[in-house]
Order: C-alpha cells, then structure tokens, then sequence
C-alpha cells in the first residue's frame, strides 16, 4: 500500500499568539501537565508557539485526526 504524505502550510495574519493563549494560558497547560507528571515537574511551564495540524483522508476530504503540537519552555530557579 503506497501512502501519500502532502504537507501544506497556511498563515492566518488575523490569528495572533495572543489568540492561542487564549485556548491555552500558561495555568492551564500547567494544570494538563500535572495530569500526566508530578505536581513538581508540571510548574514554572511556558508554552512559546502553537501548532494547528490535521489530516485529511485522500480524495474524500473527511477530517480524520486533528489536534495542536506546543512548543514550550520551562524556566527553573536554581535555590
């Protein structure tokens, strides 16, 4: 079975980062993040950029997965 992979970039100039923040704010990625790691390891998290990605079954246009990748950085205060 062949697959075909097609990437496609889009840039919508009226959806700023502040927008995406507004999906998810820093308290909340924090709060997903300790559903998934230790209270401790989830703070102090930052996400920096958002990424929409879906994909498409070929020749149908039938959404089959979709979701957001976040490009986060945590900033640690050495006592």
């Amino acid at each position: 079975m062949i697959q075909v992979v097609k990437l496609s970039s889009y840039f919508h100039p009226r959806l700023s980062f502040d927008f995406f923040l507004d999906v998810i704010n820093e308290s909340d990625f924090q709060e997903v993040l300790r559903e998934y790691c230790h209270e401790y390891d989830a703070l102090n998290w930052k996400p920096l950029s958002i990424v929409r990605y879906n994909s498409v079954i070929a020749n149908r246009g039938i959404i089959k997965t979709k979701g957001f990748f976040i490009y986060a950085k945590r900033e640690l205060t050495m006592n």
